[in-house]
């Protein structure tokens, strides 16, 4: 294969997943609420959870519940300020789950880019999140990988890209769903509609994606009601505890032994207490690279981000990558952010040596 078909393969690959990105809100300007279960305002938009114009339409909102009350003691702050008091409302969803469906390649084949579609208008539910914002994480180390949640059609689309390959039997992804009673695999029907090698030849026929396996829990949530007493006269202690604060992390590709063409890397932030905002693809993270196919994977459960881009030109060091934000109550600093290179190939897919750091970490107006 010459460079050239080699660029014109890379550029259908790349558009294919572009296409993905195609994004949808609830007509506020707003990115959707990505959890509608998890007690937070992730839009920031002063709606939670189910006040989500959005989120009402899911099985976990539509539900009736039942109710039992619980009282919550109160600490006064300061001498004769007026405190509140609150119930906390424990609720059992009528039923209502939330799921993890997983996907897997199930033929012995090595595959360098996968797109499939998920038809889940049989199913007793929705996927968690809409558009690109839709709750899923990537299972397949150092790939680029993009979903997209079209409600209006009842369909999630997924595409990976990987310089290196994977191959199956595999798992591909795992996605959050919201359910009113547990699905089956049979509920999800799947089509492959491009599967090519790593040099980007076209795999025929089409492997077979399926959902392997179904995870769901029942979900219970809770309600918080104020009310006011009487002024208090009793001293206190004066809570301490900072608010949390976002704050932006800047990644800088710092050298490199040519013009990349693709990056893959990943920072743990175990060690740091906070986390980045929005999760899976939905990670809060911009590309700064001009005309680049950026993807952010948060994978909250080992608190890894993992970040990818292609460019058809070449990325020339020193250069800033991208910019995440980051939510803690104590400042975090640049050394809280190892970054791990996975892969680094010129334009022409050929290996070269890159550094990647966190060369910043300033707190968002």
């Amino acid at each position: 294969m010459t460079t050239r078909s080699r660029r014109i393969g890379l550029t259908a690959a790349t558009l294919t997943l572009a296409v993905l990105v195609t994004g949808c809100n609830d007509g506020s300007g707003l990115p959707p609420e990505r959890n509608c279960y998890n007690g937070f305002d992730d839009d920031e938009n002063g709606l939670i959870d189910c006040e989500e114009p959005y989120c009402r339409r899911l099985p976990v909102c539509a539900l009736p519940t039942t109710t039992t009350s619980t009282s919550v003691a109160i600490t006064s702050t300061s001498v004769a300020i007026t405190s509140t008091s609150s119930s906390t409302t424990s609720s059992t969803l009528g039923g209502a789950l939330a799921c993890h469906v997983y996907f897997r390649l199930t033929d012995d084949v090595t595959l360098g880019s996968l797109v499939f579609d998920t038809d889940y208008s049989a199913a007793p539910g929705e996927f968690s999140g809409s558009g690109e914002d839709v709750e899923c994480t990537s299972l397949l180390v150092g790939t680029l990988s993009q979903y997209s949640d079209d409600d209006g059609r009842e369909t999630l689309t997924a595409g990976v890209i990987s310089l290196d390959g994977f191959t199956g039997p595999i798992l591909v992804a795992d996605c959050a769903f919201a359910a009113r009673t547990t699905p089956v695999a049979s509920d999800f029907a799947i089509t492959v509609t491009e599967a090519s090698t790593t040099v980007l030849v076209p795999v025929t026929p089409l492997p077979d994606v399926v959902v392997s396996n179904i995870d769901c829990h029942e979900i219970v949530g809770t309600t918080t009601i104020p009310s006011t007493i009487p002024p208090s006269t009793t001293e206190g202690p004066t809570d301490t505890h900072e608010p949390d604060r976002d704050y932006s992390v800047l990644f800088r590709l710092t050298s490199a032994s040519a013009g990349a063409g693709a990056l893959q890397f990943h920072t743990d932030y175990s060690a740091v207490p906070g986390g980045f905002v929005g999760t899976g693809a939905g990670a809060a993270c911009t590309s700064l690279v001009s005309g680049a196919l950026f993807a952010p994977n948060d994978v909250e459960a080992i608190r890894t981000l993992k970040l990818g881009m292609i460019s058809l030109g070449p990325i020339a060091a020193p250069i800033d990558l991208a910019r995440c934000i980051f939510r803690a109550s104590d400042a975090p600093v640049p050394e809280d952010f190892p970054v791990v290179v996975d892969d680094a190939t010129d334009t022409d897919a050929v290996g070269i040596t890159a550094e990647i750091a966190v060369t910043a970490v300033t707190i968002v107006p």
